[in-house]
């Protein structure tokens, strides 16, 4: 379910010159997605419509549960803030209008009953894992990655028996790679996740705009628009 970057040595950078760029080989799946939507296919008076809008990101609300994970994963002293970069994440949920947040440090912080219910409930899934070291005396080199997953829990009948299946999609993904000065690491770092935060906040917006967009020009009755507007309704 988490992704890592590379093989190997994960902090294996280099020289500490002072840098930020993204890393390559990032999923954008938000960027991708493009679903059918069976609801105004139905309704459509000369065939079907497509929706090109990121359904899932445009139908997250405020009342989605969101669950943080923060992974601190730095020696060396290149990380010393890593506490107030989760309040900083929070901060910038809780102002989007998110009301359920919950928080945890890594996957083994959680009790057996936390990890059963990240099997058995719907959620957005956000994972901020951060790694590196110290290059030279004075230098470091680390990782800031943030993975957005929504988890969907669902019952099917099929073949006469109930099926529980468990999805996992991935929804947005940013990765940088940090070089340069310890004495500017931790703020740096802190920094580069609250950008990626709001990237993902932007991209929300986003795609409820274009869905908005989309559904209200369809060629359908209104009838079959109000569930997909409702559902793409804005953030408080």
């Amino acid at each position: 379910m988490r992704r890592t970057i590379g093989g190997g040595d994960p902090c294996d950078f280099g020289a500490a010159t002072k840098s930020s760029k993204p890393l390559a080989g990032r999923s954008r799946a938000a960027l991708k997605a493009m679903i059918v939507a069976g609801g105004l296919a139905a309704g459509a008076a000369h065939g079907e419509e497509t929706i090109h809008a990121d359904f899932d990101l445009a139908t997250i609300n405020e009342n989605t549960p969101i669950v943080l994970i923060v992974g601190d994963r730095v020696t060396d002293g290149c990380w010393l803030t890593a506490s107030a970069a989760e309040t900083k994440i929070k901060r910038e949920l809780i102002e989007a209008g998110f009301d359920e947040i919950d928080s945890y440090d890594s996957i083994g912080e959680m009790n057996e009953f936390d990890k059963a219910l990240m099997i058995l409930s719907d959620g957005i899934y956000i994972y901020a894992d951060v790694f590196g070291r110290a290059t030279t005396t004075y230098g470091c080199a680390v990782v800031t990655a943030i993975d957005v997953y929504k988890h969907t829990f669902s019952k099917r009948h099929y073949a006469g028996k109930e099926w529980s299946v468990y999805e996992v999609k991935e929804l947005h993904g940013n990765a940088i790679l940090l070089t340069g000065e310890k004495s500017d690491m931790s703020s740096r770092i802190n920094s580069s996740l609250e950008s990626a935060i709001d990237a993902f906040i932007v991209a929300i917006h986003e795609a409820k705009r274009q869905l908005t967009e989309e559904v209200s020009e369809a060629d359908v009755k209104d009838e079959y628009k109000v569930e997909l507007l409702d559902a793409a309704r804005p953030l408080k």
